[in-house]
Parts: structure tokens; sequence; C-alpha cells
């Protein structure tokens, strides 16, 4: 996907999502965003993440 606003509209959201694809051994990745779940460094980042979501 190219930004995380287009899957998902809170944090909380973004999290239950990311948990699901985790559990079916996929990850996340945004092309325009640096947001990608296989590495832990932004996957726990949520500051970072919470950035990138609209307000």
């Amino acid at each position: 996907m190219t930004r995380i606003v287009r899957l998902a509209r809170s944090l909380s959201d973004l999290q239950t999502i990311v948990a699901r694809l985790k559990g079916k051994g996929a990850h996340l990745a945004a092309t325009e965003q640096p947001v990608d779940t296989s590495t832990e460094e932004v996957a726990g980042n949520a500051e970072c993440i919470q950035s990138l979501l609209p307000r």
C-alpha cells in the first residue's frame, strides 16, 4: 500500500490490522511512508506511526 491512512483511521485500528496480519505470517509496508512492520524498529514506534495517521 502507499500510505497507512488508506488502511486505518486510528492507531488502535492499525494495531488490530497489524496483529491480524502477523497472525497470518504477513507484514505491512507502505511505499510512500517509513512503515514496515517486518522490522521491530518501526513496528514498535507507535509515536512515529501515530504521526502518519489523520488527526
